[in-house]
């Protein structure tokens, strides 16, 4: 089990349960008590782990109920991680990510919980993708993306306007600018929307259990694709359902089937 000292470091956040609707307020305050009182069982780890447990089902039970918050899959992913629930925090910090792709305690806390998974020494087989936007560049939000190029084409057509109504060059340079600068963000949701559609089409799913092998086809009868077992934590994509099974990919790009009663799903 992790430290509760870690929790310190781990950031729990502070979700606002005003802003939720009343049906969640009950579970967020109920998640907040379970916290606490895992803190406080501190000299008690079986116990704390219980807490901690308890806290990040409650948590749970936030999301699925349409409360979509990061800080709250932020809390529910540094419970989970403290209750020895890997799968269930790398999940939560996923969904957390999902809506605030710039929440840098996020983004730390799934590297924290991806260095506890137990990948295979040799190859990049199960290991998440390689990091490669530039650190310290803010990532490109749908919702901003959008504001922006409303404002920015709102701001060209002004500038038009006045344009034609004045025939000063000045006004016609700006307008075309700003007109020109609105494809950035244009560009941006263009880029997202593939990304965002693929997710949609094929959700994540993250490995239970240690020693997991891809198979060949649905069922322990077939062989395994490869010979490298995946441990809990690994993080694929579901491609196709059939029966108790399901066929994934892994980051890598290899493919197999899977029990479901070793996968954790992301079901929105």
């Amino acid at each position: 089990m992790l430290s509760i000292g870690l929790l310190s470091s781990l950031l729990l956040a502070s979700p606002d349960a005003d802003a939720a609707p009343p049906s969640v307020e009950g579970f967020l305050t109920r998640a907040e008590q379970a916290l606490n009182a895992g803190l406080e069982a501190r000299d008690d780890p079986r116990l704390a782990r219980a807490h901690f447990r308890d806290a990040a089902h409650l948590y749970e039970e936030v999301y699925r109920n349409g409360h979509h918050n990061a800080a709250c899959l932020r809390n529910e992913g540094n419970a989970a991680l403290l209750a020895d629930d890997l799968p269930g925090a790398i999940l939560a910090y996923r969904r957390g990510l999902r809506l605030a792709p710039n929440d840098k305690v996020l983004r730390k806390n799934l590297a924290f919980a991806r260095e506890q998974v137990d990948y295979p020494t040799v190859g990049t087989m199960g290991r998440p993708p390689t990091e490669t936007w530039p650190p310290g560049l803010p990532r490109p939000e749908a919702g901003w993306l959008l504001i922006s190029a409303g404002v920015l084409y709102g701001l060209g057509c002004l500038a038009m306007t006045r344009w034609w109504m004045t025939r000063k060059t000045t006004l016609l340079s700006i307008g075309l600018l700003f007109l020109g600068v609105t494809a950035i963000p244009i560009a941006g949701l263009v880029h997202n929307l593939p990304n965002e559609s693929h997710e949609r089409q094929h959700p994540l799913v993250v490995i239970l259990e240690n020693g997991v092998l891809l198979r060949t086809g649905n069922s322990l009868t077939y062989p395994a694709r490869y010979d490298t077992p995946l441990n809990r934590g690994v993080e694929a994509r579901l491609l196709f359902m059939r029966g108790n099974w399901a066929q994934i990919e892994l980051t890598g790009g290899e493919t197999g089937w899977v029990s479901n009663d070793y996968l954790l799903f992301d079901k929105r």
